[in-house]
């Protein structure tokens, strides 16, 4: 069972660390460090609160990726 963790700053998401554990029923306790650290995803937003960078990194296959989001906005 994985267990996600959303963390938000000023109205944003800006990460979500996933957990993996062997754990298959309602959670009752805090998480602490001893839990399996599988994935985690960290979010950049530009000034106008535009997702600018997204880092995702596989912690189960070392596998690290990163995307970067441009925007153009014309005027009406």
């Amino acid at each position: 069972m994985n267990i996600r963790f959303y963390q938000y700053e000023n109205g944003y998401l800006t990460k979500i660390v996933v957990y993996d554990t062997k754990f298959n029923d309602n959670l009752i306790v805090q998480l602490s460090k001893d839990y399996k650290k599988a994935a985690e995803m960290v979010y950049t937003y530009n000034e106008d609160g535009l997702l600018e960078k997204e880092e995702m990194t596989n912690y189960e296959t070392g596998e690290s990726e990163t995307r970067t989001y441009n925007y153009n906005i014309e005027e009406l």
